[in-house]
């Protein structure tokens, strides 16, 4: 299964209430410079188990708020799942 960009930024932004610009995200990026929280870390980490429709959260273990969105990528990538970001 596969998130594009804008679907992405879309759960991004709706976990934040940060000004940055979502549109200019990059691998680098980490969440907690997103303005993502705890609490958003965990919202956003259950939307995309939802959209993937992912049962074991174990993998959640390898990401925090200092992980970067290159991070997430590899490890939805390991699951099977794809984070587009250009």
């Amino acid at each position: 299964m596969k998130i594009n960009k804008s679907e992405f930024i879309k759960i991004l932004k709706d976990n934040t209430d940060s000004d940055f610009k979502f549109d200019l995200i990059t691998l680098d990026d980490h969440l907690q410079d997103l303005g993502i929280d705890s609490l958003g870390f965990a919202t956003l980490l259950w939307e995309l188990e939802s959209h993937f429709d992912i049962n074991d959260p174990s993998y959640a273990d390898e990401l925090n708020g200092h992980s970067t969105i290159g991070d997430m990528v590899l490890i939805y990538r390991a699951l099977g799942h794809e984070i587009s970001i250009s």
